[in-house]
């Protein structure tokens, strides 16, 4: 069987067997700590452990900045590199930290600057924002060998403005200049409706829109459920429409943090599934399951910090799961990254538990 055909299985609540390994994201130096703890450096992860998760497919579309900024590096030491990123963002990271970079400076500041964005990188244009060759892309998605899990864009809104402004500058534009979020939230909206319109009348295996948000962090959202309302909800239901017209009914958000406050208004637009589920902000699957039903759906949810704890930390914490894993609607997935801290044999050992977690659920009664 597909890992897509299982994924569908499983978040549909049918006859399936047990959720399909879905690929997770590992950083950069945590390959390094595994390849010094005896990974191959020649060999891929998967291959060695001996799965074949499912991934994400690329839709094609670009609805963020176009044309976007010019990556550019302005220092580089042994230590770290300072740059501007696509995002228009200045930024320090370091090289040897699992960690998000240090943002230094926005390229908004102000409604001068907000304005020449909108009208330089955000206009609403169709065509040359597609960047994969069209029917090269729609035979590929279409045919009936193909693997993975594709999610056409609702709309990254909240995740635009943070890129380039930051949270204090955000936090001030909903008040100062809403009718330039309006505008920019309009035209990103347009371009998604229009993208949503063509490829799900051609790509016929999509099941769910998807948009990646990060709207909260460990205590809770970045902004109130009126601010959610009145600038994200009525953009997230039009683009839904369109996909009603086309049979997609599900929306998939990625956001970090905890966003538990705003799930009832998720569910009602159609916005019912979520990754990665953040333990550490209290975003606990079996918790979520057990308050808003089957209606959730869930990819992730495995605390990281646990997987670095040890192989007792690990089993215990993938039994207390096991019951949702047999209910289904979940897959599990390390909550948002694998960082260092969690070590190759760690890892081998999680891998091994959730092979043997796919068994116990296959022969379930």
């Amino acid at each position: 069987m597909k890992n897509i055909d299982r994924f569908w299985k499983v978040m549909d609540y049918g006859d399936f067997d047990h959720p399909p390994f879905f690929m997770e994201n590992v950083w950069h130096d945590t390959l390094r700590r595994w390849h010094n703890e005896g990974l191959p450096r020649d060999k891929d992860w998967c291959d060695v452990m001996g799965i074949q998760p499912l991934d994400y497919a690329w839709h094609g579309f670009n609805h963020s900045a176009h044309p976007g900024f010019v990556r550019k590096t302005i220092e580089e030491t042994a230590e770290f590199k300072i740059y501007i990123d696509e995002a228009g963002r200045t930024a320090k990271a370091f090289r040897d930290e699992t960690a998000m970079p240090m943002w230094l400076d926005y390229p908004i500041k102000d409604r001068a600057s907000f304005e020449k964005v909108i009208a330089e990188q955000f206009a609403v244009v169709y065509e040359e924002r597609m960047k994969l060759n069209w029917e090269e892309t729609i035979r590929k998605y279409n045919d009936p060998s193909f693997d993975g899990l594709i999610l056409p864009p609702a709309g990254n809104y909240f995740f635009t403005i943070d890129s380039m402004m930051g949270i204090q500058t955000v936090s001030m534009m909903f008040f100062e200049c809403p009718d330039l979020i309006h505008r920019l939230f309009d035209n990103i909206c347009d371009m998604c409706c229009w993208f949503a319109d063509r490829f799900l009348s051609q790509v016929k295996s999509v099941r769910w829109m998807g948009t990646g948000e990060d709207l909260s962090f460990k205590n809770g959202p970045f902004f109130s459920p009126d601010i959610f309302d009145e600038f994200f909800v009525p953009r997230y239901r039009r683009v839904m429409d369109v996909a009603r017209k086309h049979g997609v009914e599900s929306c998939f958000i990625d956001s970090d943090g905890n966003f538990e406050l705003f799930i009832p208004r998720m569910l009602d637009i159609g916005m019912n599934v979520y990754c990665p589920v953040e333990v550490a902000a209290g975003m606990d699957p079996l918790a979520l399951r057990r308050k808003f039903g089957k209606g959730v759906r869930m990819l992730g949810g495995i605390d990281k910090r646990i997987i670095a704890e040890g192989k007792a930390a690990i089993a215990a914490e993938m039994e207390r799961l096991f019951p949702l894993m047999c209910e289904g609607g979940w897959v599990p997935i390390i909550d948002h990254s694998v960082p260092s801290t969690i070590s190759l044999d760690n890892f081998r050992y999680y891998i091994d538990t959730l092979r043997s977690m796919h068994e116990r659920c296959a022969n379930r009664a």
